[in-house]
């Protein structure tokens, strides 16, 4: 029983974590388009 809740706890804590990741990804990559975007001109 403590194995099982152990696992389900670290599988829970991955798939968070990758969401969270991801998410994070996606946003800084859209902050970084609208930066550009707003500058008009892409020097990074």
């Amino acid at each position: 029983m403590n194995e099982i809740t152990l696992h389900g706890a670290i599988t829970l804590t991955a798939s968070v974590s990758t969401l969270y990741s991801f998410r994070l990804f996606t946003y800084i990559r859209e902050s970084k388009t609208k930066k550009k975007a707003q500058m008009g001109d892409g020097s990074r």
